[in-house]
């Protein structure tokens, strides 16, 4: 039987006593809500989220921390749409995803998603691969191009557009990615390790694009980490154990 949540004061417990998620409430309507989220596999043998409720305001900037299985990444693809919940229920700007007809067109719309290990096509320049989200959206291709050229200034890259991912540094190619993810203009970026493959400098850089980014276009971000650094610059920290939220903490 699934584990039934009761909120108090503003924090939400399981019947165990694990704090599922703590967050002061400000008003103001969440961008993403969890409502009692759990998410099952095999037969519901294994629980890879256990009855979690969460709330993200626009323009935070949260790091979600744990041990490799905790259910960190199940969760940012809960956030993402990119899957659906066993049980309870995800909102995006208030509306529950369930009802949501086209979920694919709110993703690319709502939100980017910049990875580990980048998705990069290996037969586009880096231009064209910042262009890949803005097909379908009734965009000329002087505008996609035009759009492409532009974020791809803003992280630094304006003459490696015409370069092949196989021709760029590993951390060049993380910067591809985040253009790539700006390139709708999303409300939400979600980093799944995205300084994993780089080394600290580079990593440090990327953090410190995304933190610019985050600040000067008010998106809010979502980053699942297991570096220490990186999460130390969120303003907010979500630790993770065996599927749930044991601690959500502001940083600092």
């Amino acid at each position: 039987m699934l584990l039934q949540c009761v909120a108090v004061l503003g924090k939400t417990y399981s019947r165990k006593g694990i704090m599922e998620s703590s967050y002061v409430s400000t008003g103001v309507p969440p961008l993403v809500a969890l409502h009692n989220v759990t998410k099952t596999y095999r037969d519901g043998n294994v629980r890879a989220l256990d009855c979690v409720s969460l709330e993200i305001l626009a323009g935070q900037f949260v790091s979600i921390v744990g041990p490799s299985g905790c259910g960190k990444s199940t969760l940012l693809h809960m956030i993402g749409a990119l899957d659906t919940p066993t049980s309870g229920e995800v909102r995006f700007h208030g509306t529950p995803l369930s009802g949501v007809e086209d979920i694919d067109r709110l993703r690319s719309r709502e939100i980017g998603f910049v990875f580990q290990t980048f998705y990069l096509l290996p037969n586009l320049t880096a231009r064209e691969n910042v262009q890949v989200p803005m097909f379908g959206d009734g965009q000329s291709d002087e505008a996609r191009v035009a759009q492409a050229d532009k974020l791809l200034r803003l992280v630094g890259l304006a003459d490696r557009a015409d370069h092949m991912p196989g021709q760029l540094s590993i951390g060049q190619r993380q910067r591809v990615a985040i253009a790539r993810a700006l390139a709708n203009g999303p409300a939400l970026i979600l980093a799944d390790e995205p300084t994993g493959s780089l080394d600290s400098k580079s990593g440090g850089e990327v953090m410190d694009l995304l933190g610019m980014l985050r600040v000067e276009r008010g998106t809010t971000l979502v980053v699942v980490t297991h570096d220490a650094a990186v999460a130390a610059r969120a303003g907010r920290t979500i630790r993770m154990l065996d599927g749930r939220i044991t601690k959500d903490v502001p940083n600092g």
